[in-house]
C-alpha cells in the first residue's frame, strides 16, 4: 500500500522475522547460513532473508487462509511439506531436514525476540506453544464511549473477540454501556467513566503512548500499544462569541447541554441559530412559551424527510415498545428495514455534487416546499429561503420548523446581535427581555483531539490540522503511529446511516490491531509524502462538478 510504513520491533528489523520462521520449520539455525558471531539479526545475507521470505509467505498461506494449526516443527509437517521447503532449504542448510551442529551468538525465541543479551548457545529449541505469528499482548486504549467507541467495544466483546487484547474504554462522562460498568473481572474489556483525558505522548523507543487523565481522584497514568479516538466531532460545543454573555441573569442553555430539569412553560425564549439544533428546538419549545424569538444569520434549506415514505406519516416519530419487540423477535425484518433506509439515502449522494442535475433537482424540490409553507407571510420567503446551492450547509428537515416560525407567539430576528444584557438580548432593533437564552450555535468541528496529542518527532495534530486536516481513509492520520479515528477527515457523513459506517472503520482498526500482534510490528503509520496527497486528490477529483 502506497506511503504504508511498518516498523518491525527493534530486535527484529530488518529480517528478525524471517530467522525465525527457519527456525520454526527447521529447528534449526546451522552454519551454512554463515552468520557472524553477533546478536544482530542483520548479519543474515541478503539473498538469504529474499528466498526464506518466500517460506513466510508460503506458511501465513497455510496456517491463515486455510484456517489449520500445526506445529512447524514436528516431524509429520516437515515430512508433509518437504517438497515445498527443499528447494530452499538446500540452498541454505542442506538437503535433509536434520539438526546439524553449529555455533552461534544469535538465539531467537517466541516473536522473534532476538538474544542480543543472551549467552551464545548451539541448542535450538521451539516452544510449541509459541510459533510464527502468535500474538503477542497489546494494550488498547479508547477514548469516549459513545457510538463509536460502543461499536468497537461490541465487535471485541461478540463479533471478533481477541485475546490478546487488554481493552480499555475512557469516558469524562458519568455513565454509560451497560454490561461494561458491571464486568470489570481480568481480562475483560473495561470501561472508566468520568476520565477526561488531557495528554498523549508518543513514546518512540517503547513503541507506546504515554496516557495522562484527569479524574475526581487526581491525574492517572496510562500507557496504550494503540491509541483509539472515539471522541467525535461533536463533543466540543461551541458558545457564540458574544459580549456579556456571562453576565445574563436568566436561564443559559447551550443545546448540547439540555437542562432536562427546567421547564420554559410560560416564558420568554430566545434561540439563538438556525442550524440542526435550532430547528428542531424553535418548535419543541414554541408552543408552551409565552414568546420566542429565533435569531438567525443565515437562511438554510428545509427539506422533505429524508425515507418519509418509510415512516408512519411521513415525519420522525418513535418506535412503540412493540414495534421495537418485533424487530428483536425477526432480525430478518429489522435487517430488511435497515437496508431499505440505506439504499434510500445513498441513492441521492450525488446531490452533494455541485453543478449535479440530482442538485439541481433537490434545489428545485426545497424551494418550492419552501415556499409553499410560507405563503401565508410572504415577506419572510426572501428572508429564509437560501440562494446558494444544496449542500453548502446542512439541509435538515425541520418538521414544524416554519410552521412555529410564523405562530403568533414566535418570530425572526435578522439583526446582528451586539450584546448579551443582564435581562436580554440587545440589537439594532433595541433590547428584549427574555427568561430563556438557548445557544444552538454548534459544535467545533476541527477533527483536532480535544486534548494535547503529540506523535512521532513531537508532531501535533493541532498544528498540523490547524488550517488543512488530512487523513487517510479518514482513519489514521500521517505522522501519528499506532492511531485511529473514528470520523475523520473525509468520513461518509453523506452515505446513508453513521453507525455502520463505524462498524467498516472499527473492522479496519481491529484488523490492524491483529496484524501488529501477530507479525511483532512495532508501529504503523502513513508518511505524508506518498499516499496522502495521492488519495486526497483522488478525492478531490470525484466531488468536482462533472
Amino acid at each position: 500500500m502506497p506511503g504504508l510504513l511498518i516498523t518491525a520491533s527493534p530486535l527484529l528489523d530488518p529480517v528478525g522475522p524471517v530467522l525465525y520462521l527457519l527456525l520454526a520449520v527447521t529447528g534449526d539455525l546451522t552454519s551454512r547460513l554463515r552468520a557472524k558471531r553477533t546478536s544482530s539479526p542483520t548479519d543474515l545475507p541478503r539473498t538469504s532473508a529474499s528466498h526464506i521470505f518466500e517460506l513466510l509467505i508460503f506458511l501465513r498461506e497455510v496456517r491463515i487462509r486455510n484456517r489449520v494449526s500445526f506445529d512447524p516443527a514436528s516431524a509429520a509437517f516437515q515430512s508433509q511439506y518437504r517438497n515445498v521447503f527443499n528447494p530452499f532449504m538446500d540452498n541454505f542448510v542442506g538437503s535433509q531436514f536434520e539438526k546439524q551442529d553449529a555455533q552461534s551468538e544469535l538465539k531467537m525465541v517466541s516473536n522473534g525476540f532476538s538474544g542480543a543479551t543472551s549467552t551464545a548457545t548451539d541448542d535450538w529449541t521451539i516452544d510449541p506453544e509459541l510459533f510464527a505469528f502468535t500474538p503477542r499482548r497489546l494494550r488498547v486504549v479508547c477514548i469516549g464511549a459513545g457510538f463509536a467507541g460502543l461499536t468497537l467495544a461490541y465487535k471485541l466483546k461478540h463479533e471478533r473477540p481477541l485475546d490478546f487484547v487488554d481493552f480499555t474504554i475512557y469516558e469524562r462522562n458519568s455513565e454509560v454501556g451497560g454490561t461494561w460498568l458491571k464486568n470489570v473481572y481480568p481480562g475483560v474489556g473495561c470501561l472508566k467513566t468520568l476520565m477526561t483525558p488531557r495528554e498523549s505522548i508518543w513514546d518512540e523507543e517503547q513503541g507506546k503512548w504515554e496516557l495522562r487523565l484527569e479524574s475526581k481522584e487526581g491525574v492517572i497514568q496510562d500507557k496504550a500499544d494503540i491509541l483509539i479516538n472515539a471522541g467525535g466531532i461533536l463533543h466540543q460545543w461551541k458558545w457564540p462569541e458574544l459580549e456579556g454573555l456571562e453576565s445574563f441573569k436568566g436561564k443559559l442553555i447551550h443545546s448540547a447541554r439540555w437542562d432536562s430539569a427546567y421547564d420554559w412553560t410560560g416564558k420568554k425564549v430566545a434561540v439563538i441559530g438556525n442550524g440542526s439544533s435550532g430547528i428542531q428546538i424553535v418548535p419543541a419549545v414554541q408552543p408552551k412559551a409565552a414568546k420566542l424569538v429565533n435569531y438567525i444569520r443565515h437562511a438554510t434549506w428545509i427539506a422533505a424527510n429524508i425515507c418519509g415514505h418509510l415512516t408512519k406519516d411521513g415525519s420522525n416519530f418513535e418506535f412503540t415498545e412493540e414495534e421495537k419487540q418485533r424487530f428483536l423477535e425477526n432480525p430478518e425484518e429489522f435487517s430488511q428495514y435497515r437496508k431499505r433506509i440505506e439504499s434510500e439515502v445513498n441513492s441521492v449522494f450525488r446531490m452533494m455534487i455541485s453543478g449535479s442535475k440530482e442538485n439541481k433537482f433537490m434545489f428545485d424540490l426545497c424551494d418550492k416546499l419552501m415556499r409553499d409553507r410560507l405563503a401565508k407571510n410572504p415577506e419572510l420567503i426572501e428572508k429564509l429561503i437560501p440562494n446558494y446551492e444544496i449542500g453548502c450547509r446542512r439541509i435538515s428537515p425541520g418538521d414544524g420548523y416554519l410552521e412555529a416560525l410564523q405562530a403568533e407567539n414566535a418570530k425572526c430576528c435578522f439583526s446582528d446581535i451586539k450584546r448579551i444584557t443582564e435581562k436580554g438580548i440587545e440589537t439594532d432593533e433595541g433590547e428584549e427581555e427574555f427568561d430563556l437564552i438557548v445557544c444552538a450555535t454548534g459544535f467545533n468541528t476541527r477533527f483536532i483531539p480535544s486534548w494535547k496529542l503529540v506523535g512521532r518527532d513531537g508532531r501535533r495534530l493541532d498544528i498540523a490540522w490547524k488550517d488543512k486536516p488530512e487523513a487517510y481513509l479518514s482513519v489514521c492520520a500521517p505522522g501519528i503511529p499506532n492511531y485511529f479515528m473514528f470520523a475523520g477527515p473525509n468520513f461518509p457523513v453523506g452515505h446513508g446511516s453513521i453507525p455502520p459506517a463505524f462498524g467498516w472503520s472499527a473492522d479496519y482498526m481491529l484488523d490492524w490491531t491483529t496484524k501488529i500482534a501477530t507479525e511483532d510490528i512495532k508501529y504503523v503509520l502513513y508518511e505524508i509524502s506518498s499516499s496522502i496527497p495521492f488519495y486526497l486528490e483522488d478525492v478531490r477529483t470525484n466531488l468536482r462538478p462533472p
